[in-house]
């Protein structure tokens, strides 16, 4: 959850409130960014609320990458490790970049601070392969260096403020 700045453009964050502070809430382990009331319009829980009304758990108002991490580990552990121990396995995993950073801070045993360098490129899938105790053997992008490097400048480029021209 994006906390406030759901609904913004990460050009207009950084407007909003500065390069530096967007690029801490974006690529820090634990910083989140400020919470979204959920009396917010732009909460999910008033923009689809059938979706959320019968929801046993309390969506977050915000989450920091660690938070996301926390969330997502024992999805993995609980769901998908057991379905990676099968012989032959092969598991197709479709999320967002927050989700991505917090798998591969598991399976690369990235540091805190070191996952604020990492940059998932949007619609290139990332390949791992994973011993018999699931530890990462190695992983790579389906695309080209060349294309890796240029969609992660651009990831690296977003929350940067541009003015409007005239």
């Amino acid at each position: 959850m994006y906390g406030a700045l759901t609904g913004l453009s990460k050009n207009r964050c950084a407007q909003l409130f500065g390069e530096a502070q967007v690029k801490i809430w974006r690529r820090s382990y634990s910083v989140p960014p400020p919470p979204l009331p959920t009396t917010d319009p732009r909460h999910p829980c008033q923009t689809s609320p059938q979706l959320y009304q019968n929801l046993s758990i309390e969506i977050p108002q915000t989450e920091s990458l660690k938070d996301v991490f926390n969330r997502v580990l024992p999805f993995y552990r609980d769901r998908i490790e057991p379905k990676l121990r099968a012989p032959g396995a092969q598991i197709l995993i479709v999320t967002h970049g927050s989700v991505i950073r917090a798998l591969m801070k598991h399976l690369d045993s990235i540091s805190d601070v070191a996952i604020e360098d990492v940059d998932i490129p949007n619609g290139i899938p990332l390949v791992y392969h994973l011993d018999s105790s699931l530890k990462a053997v190695k992983s790579y992008f389906l695309a080209s260096e060349a294309e890796v490097l240029r969609a992660q400048e651009n990831i690296r480029n977003q929350g940067k403020s541009t003015k409007a021209k005239m």
